[in-house]
């Protein structure tokens, strides 16, 4: 008796729809707001922010690295099972692999903060303890606080991280400029006009980014996570799933990856 590999492989299917049958990463409405999210979330805990209360400093480190460490083991992870099982799909398989950087990145980002943090901060624990051996009071909420003020977090790794990103978006949106391709119809505009607008959107943040100085970040930063945002509505567009709600047999990987990714966002 023989074994047939080819026969547990995915196959490819008649049309889109039957190929995102195995694409496990939040699309549409759903992953445009993941997407947010990430972006967000990055851009707070690199600056040594909290996301849910970003006016105030990271402090709590030991519980920030088990979080970000939960989430490096989990999203890209589930990246990988996503790419791995669309590879009969060159195009979902491409646009797996750019998932799976932006979530590496998210991931690298917050570990390095947090361990930093974790780190630094015990030279506030050693401060708040040696006033209470020496009998007198420091409010220990106060000397956390101007602490993390010094805290200088290194930024190498997610500079490194964030140049992987950027391979990973040149690979996924040649697979998704692929997609496009099949796809396009004289007949449905919607996806013409998504496009121009999108377009539109790019240049005008290019104009921004030259006018703008060296001073001025957000239209570089913005320019980094827009792609993401334009490939979730292409392919809720493409489905006809605008939402991007998941299929029945990918749900459990399509959520585990969308709260593996808002782990750092409870950092504190």
């Amino acid at each position: 008796m023989s074994l047939n590999i080819t026969s547990h492989l995915p196959t490819k299917g008649h049309d889109l729809v039957a190929e995102m049958t195995c694409y496990s990463l939040p699309f549409g409405a759903i992953g445009f707001i993941s997407h947010l999210l990430t972006g967000y979330t990055i851009i707070c805990t690199s600056m040594n922010r909290r996301p849910l209360w970003p006016s105030h400093r990271l402090t709590s480190g030991r519980w920030d690295f088990f979080l970000a460490v939960g989430g490096i083991l989990v999203s890209p992870a589930l990246a990988i099972y996503t790419f791995t099982k669309c590879r009969n799909t060159w195009q979902l398989l491409t646009i797996g692999v750019w998932g799976f950087t932006l979530s590496f990145l998210n991931g690298v980002t917050a570990v390095t903060v947090s361990w930093t943090v974790w780190n630094e901060m015990k030279g506030a624990e050693d401060i708040i303890e040696g006033s209470e051996l020496a009998g007198y009071y420091l409010d220990p909420k106060e000397v956390r606080r101007d602490h993390a003020e010094l805290i200088d977090i290194p930024l190498l790794p997610v500079i490194l991280s964030t140049f992987l990103y950027a391979a990973g978006t040149i690979v996924g949106m040649t697979g998704l400029i692929s997609l496009m391709v099949r796809a396009w119809s004289p007949e449905d505009h919607r996806l013409y006009w998504l496009t121009v607008g999108f377009g539109i959107l790019a240049g005008l943040i290019v104009v921004c980014i030259v006018l703008g100085g060296k001073d001025e970040h957000f239209p570089q930063v913005f320019f980094v996570f827009m792609f993401p945002l334009f490939s979730d509505w292409i392919l809720g567009l493409l489905t006809g799933n605008l939402v991007g709600t998941p299929s029945s047999t990918h749900a459990g990987f399509y959520w585990g990856y969308f709260i593996g990714k808002r782990l750092a966002t409870f950092n504190w």
